[in-house]
Parts: C-alpha cells; structure tokens; sequence
C-alpha cells in the first residue's frame, strides 16, 4: 500500500499534534527535571549586595537543599513553600522561637538571603531590606506557622517598586 501525497501532508500534522499532547502532562517530580548541580553550599549575603548584583526583573526563587536551610535558620522542623508538592522547597521558615536566628532563608541569583518576619495585615510575610515574600494560604487568608501537610498557596515576591511576582504552589509546616 503506497501513502499518497495528500495522506503524507495530513499525517504530519496529526503526529506532531499526538507528540505535543503528550508533553502538556509531567508527573515526574520536579527535582528529576531539574536536578541540583551545585555541589558547595551557596554564601550569606545581604539584601543590598543581592540587588546590586542582579538583574532585578529576572530574578526568581531557586529550589534549596535542606543543608542550606538549617546552614541558615537552624536544625529541626520547618515550614516551606514549594513550586510542586514532589519539588524542593524555594522557602523554608523557622516555625518556632528564633533565638535570634533569621526567620527564613531563600536563595535568590545564586546566593542565599536570610529573611526577618515582617509585621503584615494579611499573610505570613518575611523582608529583607527591599526583598518581601508574603504567603497566602489557597482562601486568600494568612498562612501560618502551625503544623499542616502542604496546602495549595500563594507566594509574592517582591523587589522595593522594581518586582512583583506571585507563584502558585504549595505551603506547609513539619510538625515539631
């Protein structure tokens, strides 16, 4: 049986439609896709020398390792913000009495933030200088510090007047 001209033209686009189908679904976890490369751990710097450094507008959160988040905040359970429910998380969060260690850690153009807990109207916000992350839980109120599994979220990320972007993704605390 021979393909006729006609046949050929139409089965090109039907093939490339059946290929691209498939790729509108991932269920693989986001750190097969993106595995981390790093391999020494990233250095403190402060919100100043972060912004100095970067191109504000393309600056998004990296995925963090658990080393480099207890490097930052300490040991023990915490709370985190994901991209994924199988990713890393790209925020993690002193769930408890500080001690005077930071609130949170972020790693943002390669190097790692500390972040302070901010006073806030709405949602659990944490600033360093003119860096602002605020997490709403999926309704819209605060998320909190209290145990939960990862819940659907928001994350705001905010650079002074330069930067404004929200993330999708999911917020959750380990219990203590």
């Amino acid at each position: 049986m021979s393909i006729r001209p006609w046949h050929a033209a139409l089965l090109l686009p039907l093939s490339s439609l059946v290929l691209l189908a498939g790729c509108a679904q991932n269920d693989v976890p986001e750190a097969v896709i993106s595995p981390a490369t790093e391999t020494a751990m990233p250095q403190l710097v402060s919100a100043a020398e972060l912004i100095e450094a970067a191109d504000v507008p393309t600056i998004d959160p990296h995925t963090l390792r658990y080393p480099m988040i207890e490097a930052v905040i300490g040991s023990g359970p915490f709370c985190a913000f994901h991209y994924t429910r199988e990713g890393d998380p790209v925020l993690g969060i002193s769930p408890g009495p500080l001690d005077g260690a930071p609130a949170g850690v972020v790693m943002l153009n390669g190097d790692l933030l500390a972040l302070e807990a901010a006073p806030a109207t709405l949602g659990l916000v944490l600033s360093a200088g003119a860096i602002r992350f605020t997490i709403l839980a999926e309704d819209g109120e605060s998320a909190t510090l209290a145990p939960s599994p990862l819940e659907e979220a928001t994350m705001l990320f905010e650079v002074g007047d330069q930067l404004l972007v929200g993330y999708g993704g999911y917020y959750g605390c380990a219990p203590a």
